[in-house]
Parts: C-alpha cells; sequence; structure tokens
C-alpha cells in the first residue's frame, strides 16, 4: 500500500540507504535518555519490532557522503541529497523537523484485527504540528486525532501529537491511547543511541506472541519425529529419544531466551572510516542466561597469538574463553542428550565423540587460528590450509582430539553407502616428527565409485582442494609444551614448522596499519576477534577458477579485511562487524573491471 512508503517521511528510505550501502561495500544500568527526549519514550506498548533512524539530517548527510565515495550520485542525482528527494517525491515538507530522530513501529497484528499492513504507526519528529498536519489533503480533526488524506489524495490517514513528533498510522485505533514507551538500559541503550538506524525486537511483548505457539507446538514437533524414524525401521525407532533430546533441547533454549532476553537490536552506523553493524542481545541481569553472560571473558590483549608473521591468510580468528563457564553451558546442553545416547547401544560412537567434544572444550582457555593462501600451483597441494594454536591442558586437548576422530570414522561406517563416495578417518598417534615435534597425524579419506561419471568429477574437485597427491584432508596436531597445541590442516611439512616455531614464540600476529583501522572500529574489550581478507579470497578463487573456466582479470590490490568481533558488556552480548569503505570502494573498482573483461572476452568468461 502506499500510505506506508509515505509514513517513513524519509526515514525508511534513509535505513534502506544505510542498509543497502553497507552491502555495496558492573554499571548500574540506566535509561537511553533522560525521560521525554527520545523517540523510543513514544512508542506503543505493543511494539513488536521498532526502526530508529537518529538525526535525519545528519544521517542523511552521512548517507550522501557515503554515496558519493561510491560515485553513486553520478548514476542516480537522488542520492546526493536522499532525504530532500523523498520530502519531494511525497510532497511532506512542512513543519518536519530533520535534526530529530525517527521511529516506525510494528504493533501487534492481532490489536487490528490481524491486518499486519494496518500494524505500524510512524514517529515522524516535527517542528510545527499544525504545519506538518498541513502536508496532508482534507485535515478533519476527530477529538484528538486527525483524519486527513495522503498528500496526493490517494489513501486515509490518521494523525495525533505525541510530544514533540506526529504519529501516523492507517488505523485510527492505534493513536486512542497515548504510548507507554521502549525503555532499553546498558549496552543495548547506548548502543541504539550510537547508531545511524537500529531495529530493536521488544522480546516481552514477542514473547507474549511466540511462547503459547511455541508450547503448542511442541507435542507436535515431537510426534512428527516419532513418524519419521518409524519409517526407518527398528533401528529408527531406537534413536526417537534421543532426537527428542535434541530437539526439546532446543525448544527449551528458545523458550529461555524469550523469557531471559529485554530486548535484541542491530544497529547500522556510518563514519568515513566505513560501516559498523552491532547486534546486541540484553538479557536479565538476574536470569541464568544473563549471569552467564556476565561471566563470560572479556579482554584488552591481543587474541591472535602464536601464528606465522611471514604467511598471508584469508582469514585470522582468535578468541578467549573461561572453560569453567564453558563447562557450565555445555553440561546444561548436553546431559539430557548424554543420558539418551547411554540408552543406545549403537550411538556409543556418537556418544563417545560428544564427551570427547565437551572434554576438549572445557578444557580450552584460548585458540587462534588463521587460513593460509596455498604457496604451490593449484592441484599441487591443498588450497584448504588451516594452522592453530590451541591454550589449555595439551594432554587433555590431544586425548579428546584422538577420540573425536576414532568416533567420527565409527559414525561414518553406520551412515549408508548408496553408491556414493566412501568416506573414512583414520588417526595415527606419533605418525609424524616435524621440527622435533610429534605429531598425530588424522586422515579423512574419500573412495570415489569406478565408472562414475559424476564421481570423476568430484574426484577432479576432490584434486584442486586436497591436491593430487594427497589421499585426502589431513590434520596434525600435537603439543609442543605443557599448555599448547598446534594443528595444521592440509600444509607441507614447511608450515607445521613455521607454525610450531611461532607457537613456541607466542607473539600476537602483527597488523598492519589497515587491519589496525579496522580493529579501531570494534570494541577494545572482547572475548573473539576475526579478520576476513575477501581480497585474498577473491584473487585465489580467480587463480583456482582458471583451472576450469578462461578467466583474465587483474588481481584485487592489497585491500583492508572485514572485521568481526564477539564479546559481552555486563548481561548483553553483542557482536560487531566492519566494513572499511576503502574495501567497498576497491571490490567495486574490481567488480566494475571484471564486468568489462567478461564483456570483452569472446569466449565468454571472465
Amino acid at each position: 500500500m502506499r500510505i506506508r512508503r509515505r509514513l517513513a517521511v524519509g526515514g525508511v528510505l534513509l535505513a534502506f540507504l544505510v542498509s543497502a550501502t553497507t552491502f555495496c561495500s558492573t554499571a548500574r544500568a540506566q535509561p537511553l535518555i533522560a525521560a521525554g527526549g527520545s523517540v523510543l519514550d513514544q512508542v506503543p506498548d505493543n511494539a513488536i519490532v521498532v526502526l530508529k533512524v537518529k538525526n535525519l539530517a545528519q544521517t542523511n548527510k552521512k548517507v550522501a557522503k557515503f554515496a558519493k565515495d561510491l560515485g553513486l550520485d553520478q548514476q542516480a542525482p537522488e542520492w546526493a541529497d536522499p532525504l530532500g528527494a523523498l520530502k519531494q517525491q511525497t510532497k511532506l515538507n512542512k513543519g518536519l523537523n530533520e535534526a530529530g530522530d525517527l521511529a516506525i513501529v510494528m504493533v501487534d497484528p492481532q490489536a487490528v484485527g490481524g491486518d499486519p499492513s494496518k500494524a505500524v504507526v510512524a514517529l515522524i519528529p516535527v517542528t510545527d504540528y499544525k504545519a506538518f498536519v498541513s502536508n496532508f489533503q482534507n485535515p478533519a480533526a476527530e477529538g484528538d486525532i486527525t483524519h486527513a488524506k495522503t498528500p496526493d489524495g490517494a489513501e486515509d490517514i490518521y494523525l495525533a501529537r505525541w510530544g514533540s513528533y506526529a504519529a501516523a498510522s492507517p488505523t485510527k485505533e492505534l493513536l486512542g491511547k497515548k504510548p507507554g514507551g521502549l525503555k532499553l538500559q546498558g549496552a543495548a541503550a547506548r548502543e541504539a543511541d550510537a547508531k545511524d538506524a537500529v531495529v530493536i525486537a521488544n522480546i516481552p511483548v514477542l514473547k507474549a506472541m511466540a511462547l503459547p505457539k511455541l508450547k503448542e507446538g511442541r507435542e507436535q514437533i515431537m510426534q512428527e519425529i516419532e513418524q519419521g524414524l518409524a519409517q526407518n525401521g527398528a533401528q529408527g525407532q531406537k534413536f526417537t529419544a534421543v532426537a527428542k533430546a535434541v530437539v526439546g533441547q532446543v525448544l527449551n533454549f528458545a523458550e529461555e531466551f524469550l523469557n531471559d532476553t529485554r530486548s535484541a537490536q542491530v544497529g547500522l552506523g556510518l563514519t568515513d572510516a566505513g560501516v559498523v553493524m552491532t547486534v546486541v542481545a540484553d538479557f536479565k541481569p538476574e536470569a541464568r542466561l544473563g549471569k552467564l553472560v556476565a561471566q563470560a571473558k572479556n579482554t584488552d590483549a591481543p587474541l591472535i597469538v602464536g601464528l606465522p608473521a611471514d604467511r598471508k591468510y584469508f582469514a585470522v580468528i582468535g578468541g578467549v574463553q573461561d572453560p569453567q563457564n564453558a563447562s557450565k553451558v555445555l553440561a546444561d546442553i548436553l546431559d539430557p542428550i548424554k543420558k539418551e545416547l547411554d540408552k543406545v547401544p549403537e550411538a556409543k560412537a556418537i556418544s563417545q565423540a560428544v564427551d570427547a567434544w565437551e572434554k576438549f572444550d572445557t578444557t580450552l582457555t584460548s585458540y587462534s587460528m588463521g587460513y593460509v593462501i596455498p604457496a604451490g600451483q593449484p592441484r599441487q597441494e591443498s588450497v584448504i590450509q588451516q594452522v592453530t594454536v590451541l591454550q589449555g591442558d595439551a594432554a587433555t586437548i590431544q586425548s579428546a582430539q584422538r577420540q573425536m576422530a576414532t568416533s567420527m570414522n565409527d559414525i561414518l561406517k553406520m551412515l549408508p553407502n548408496q553408491g556414493q563416495a566412501q568416506v573414512s578417518m583414520t588417526v595415527k598417534q606419533g605418525a609424524r616428527t616435524v621440527a622435533g615435534v610429534k605429531l598425530d597425524e588424522m586422515t579423512t579419506s574419500m573412495t570415489f565409485p569406478p565408472n562414475d561419471p559424476n564421481a570423476k568429477q568430484a574426484q577432479q574437485v576432490f584434486e584442486v582442494l586436497y591436491g593430487k597427491n594427497n589421499q585426502g584432508l589431513t590434520v596434525v596436531l600435537g603439543p609442543i609444551g605443557p599448555k599448547t597445541v598446534v594443528a595444521v590442516q592440509g600444509g607441507p611439512d614447511q608450515l607445521i614448522s613455521d607454525v610450531i616455531a611461532s607457537a613456541k614464540a607466542g607473539q600476537p600476529l602483527p597488523e598492519p596499519a589497515n587491519v589496525k583501522a579496522v580493529s579501531a572500529q570494534l570494541p577494545k574489550s572482547r572475548s573473539a576477534v576475526a579478520y576476513i581478507e575477501l581480497d585474498n579470497i577473491l584473487n585465489t578463487g580467480v587463480r583456482y577458477g582458471k583451472e576450469f573456466f578462461p578467466i583474465n582479470v587483474k588481481p584485487i590490490p592489497d585491500l583492508p579485511p572485514i572485521g568481526m568481533s564477539a564479546g559481552t558488556e555486563q548481561s548483553a552480548l553483542r557482536v560487531d562487524l566492519a566494513v572499511p569503505m576503502d574495501l567497498v570502494k576497491g571490490m567495486v573498482s574490481w567488480g566494475i573491471e571484471a564486468q568489462r573483461a567478461m564483456q570483452n572476452n569472446p569466449n565468454g568468461g571472465l
């Protein structure tokens, strides 16, 4: 309906532009803003989702600058002033407070007869409410509510003055009750105020809507599990209780999340450096999830430590964790499942794999991981080369990894073959010695059916991924001290030697200037961080793609990575994603060049 497109008065478009540009490219909790100063104070009690756009004029300038940097304003002039263009299009020019915040609210559709198209309220900042109302056709007061036509006269709309905002809705009943407001606290409040656009889920209202349906659906889901496994005969029926336990734990978590969460939101912020997206789940401090989050371990120290500094990577990841906290979490999740697994003799391998995973995760204190760009020619070595440095009890980590690999091989034997490639895992303890360190060798191999054309194609892909001379995906793993374990997947001996040396040195991975710039956009205190080198991924993809297709494009120049971090803030869990502007511009430029190369290639390739 056209009415919903007009209710935003620029805010929806601005939020869309922020999103579109993104893809192109124990203190006391305090209220968000002093009472009466926030658009969120005017949100109806039954709001389920709120889109808030901060300071229309400032956000408009940021979007316009972002668009200019990408050259979008040359293709479409309205990008130079998105808010101005939308005001002109919608004929909403008078009385608008362009320095104010705007909110689009979706309320419970049941409040308006179940029609979601009518369950919308727009909160539009105004300097002069009467002047704003005059933008509409045939305004007529009906008590505190004004009934009018949209500026083009196409549809009915209702308006009311709520504080310094004009509340607009296609449904009169939604404006008849004064709003109760949406109160955020702690990290959720700060992020909602800081970001240019934020989408907030009002969990208490969603909880009231979802919990009854979740409880009603639980019995039906369990019946479907029984029926599905019964079709596999007696063998399938043996795993019915296990499957129910697994699904039951998922449903239990969903209920607990709804009960323990105060709010959840996704925010977008534009800066000269790029775009930052932040996801925040804010839990009740007194609830179990809130306590677990508050006990999680954050640090300001470097998180990517012990990886070779002279290698190029597709991505690097590092993090810390509290083994005791991890033990509590896993016990709550896994104990009911393990109880049912122990009752099924055929599930012994699965039970052992779960035990090994739990043992591994509850001794781990930190980890650093990198995906190395292969230095050799395609098909000569594995394209998947992962290096890992683990901190914790080394003997426990090694024994857990051995058990997981052995159990996985037993699980693979249980799976039906049906003429497909056979997969198996082998563990050879102490099979390799590199740089004086004895390492276990764990290999996942595939045997392809002979005379099968599909299998032949799969084998060719397998050779590109893992190299002609490899029989499968090989991981070597072993301790280099009582608290440190190294693991290398798919790498030659020189890489293994380099990892051993760097892990013994224990130095943080150096950060070039462009990585430091991205890191500065993320929270300093965090429990995990990752940097994804999109340029390296695409350049290597092109290099390997030449094995199958005619490709002739220039390599992407060195660009900054995408940065990600995870951490906690009091009883809130947050995840941040930073996309640098230089990366967006570089990728757009490369994409245009690749498109030209494809158009000019008579063979139809890049």
